[in-house]
């Protein structure tokens, strides 16, 4: 399961949070729902995977470059650190800190972007799926509707005529992606992956 569906199915289960709030203040029937298997058929679901798959290769790649470019800075430097004075070698230290704090800055602006990609893509389908859910509370008279697929879930038994995931994809189906969702990549827009920090530069030693 890719960190965006875990994303997306732990939302959800906010939602199955706050019904157990008041299903404890009213009697009525109780149902369940399986985020696992309705998340993949949910319109629009996939090609917003692809496209968050599609961008973290694209921030990988730009990583990538940094990390090389820090690494030519600090292997010319060594080249040459026995043959700078003392002042040139601080000079040229400072200067590779100074870079490796702009990589630095560069990759936590990747990753914040990242973040508020994914959840662009996450809330349309998000808002979708509970408003369908919440629908069907209240046109069966259930008190409350149970998501067996959310992480750490504690069901081990269950009636299955309990289940509405069948009807919540049908209507998920019939409805089509939701409203304002644009799952496409954008030309430009950094990916969805954990930005990984250009590796750390240690002051080189001096030459004696």
């Amino acid at each position: 399961m890719t960190s965006f569906t875990r994303a997306t199915i732990a939302a959800l289960a906010l939602t199955a949070a706050a019904g157990a709030v008041a299903a404890t203040q009213a009697q009525g029937k109780l149902a369940y729902v399986n985020s696992q298997k309705i998340l993949p058929q949910a319109p629009g679901f996939a090609d917003a995977q692809a496209t968050v798959e599609t961008e973290a290769e694209g921030v990988k790649a730009q990583e990538q470059k940094m990390m090389d470019s820090l690494n030519v800075l600090v292997t010319d430097y060594r080249k040459v650190q026995s043959t700078l004075t003392p002042a040139q070698r601080t000079q040229r230290e400072n200067s590779l800190q100074a870079k490796q704090q702009e990589f630095q800055q560069r990759a936590q602006q990747l990753e914040a972007r990242a973040t508020q990609r994914q959840a662009e893509l996450i809330e349309p389908i998000r808002e979708q799926i509970r408003g369908i859910i919440e629908g069907l509370r209240v046109e069966g008279g259930y008190a409350m509707i149970f998501d067996i697929g959310a992480q750490g879930g504690g069901l081990v038994a269950v009636d299955t005529t309990l289940d509405l995931t069948d009807k919540v994809i049908a209507k998920l189906v019939a409805a089509g992606p939701p409203k304002g969702a644009k799952p496409a990549a954008k030309p430009g827009v950094p990916p969805t992956a954990p930005a990984t920090k250009p590796t750390g530069i240690s002051r080189p030693p001096r030459g004696r």
